[in-house]
């Protein structure tokens, strides 16, 4: 049929949108899958998706840039040095101020910035977490955690639940990403000279008593 034809000439296939997660083939974030993930590491993807911003900034119609999910790049400090080359920044060298740019990042409890990337801040949210601590009274967090635990029928500490969940989500949302790292997991061992027997991570270099 004419639609065969014109569906097998594409460039991806139909496919449920359900099965995505186990289905899909490209980076995107996290599970929205519009959201896709392009090789901005690339330097002619680079100057292609950057376009409009560089003009806006050279004509000074632009002072400042929020890059969000930076933590999705191949390699963040490398984009955010070839950004702040590009609009005339300082990129590490010292010789004059960065562009001011700034990341969105949710920070970590006790996690801090890379000091080498070449921005001037986060977009705040850990200052806004900690000023939201403003507007909740403590006196309310032992009945909170009375509902909690009668919902969910058990008192397992915090840590525990967050390591469950989190291996949840790896499990179900984003199989096909866990899929993806272990395709080329392999790979990436055999460049640092080390190999997995039995689940353990063994160095193919002389053994060597401490």
């Amino acid at each position: 049929m004419l639609l065969d034809r014109l569906l097998a000439d594409q460039a991806y296939i139909l496919s449920y949108w359900l099965s995505s997660n186990d289905e899909i083939n490209y980076r995107r974030f996290f599970t929205i899958n519009n959201l896709v993930g392009v090789r901005v590491e690339d330097p002619l993807v680079f100057e292609a998706i950057h376009a409009v911003i560089l003009r806006l900034v050279d004509r000074g119609l632009v002072t400042g840039l929020r890059i969000d999910h930076v933590d999705g790049l191949r390699d963040p400090h490398a984009y955010l040095r070839r950004l702040q080359e590009r609009v005339g920044g300082n990129a590490g060298n010292g010789s004059h101020p960065p562009f001011y740019v700034i990341v969105e990042k949710i920070l970590a409890y006790g996690e801090i910035l890379p000091s080498e990337w070449s921005i001037c801040g986060a977009t705040g949210y850990a200052s806004l977490n900690a000023l939201n601590g403003l507007f909740i009274d403590g006196a309310g967090c032992k009945k909170l955690h009375q509902i909690y635990e009668s919902s969910i029928g058990s008192r397992a500490p915090y840590e525990d639940l967050v390591y469950e969940k989190k291996k949840q989500v790896m499990e179900s949302l984003l199989t096909v990403e866990m899929r993806s790292l272990g395709h080329y997991l392999p790979s990436w061992l055999s460049r640092t000279g080390t190999h997995v027997i039995c689940g353990e991570p063994t160095s193919r270099g002389p053994s060597r008593r401490p």
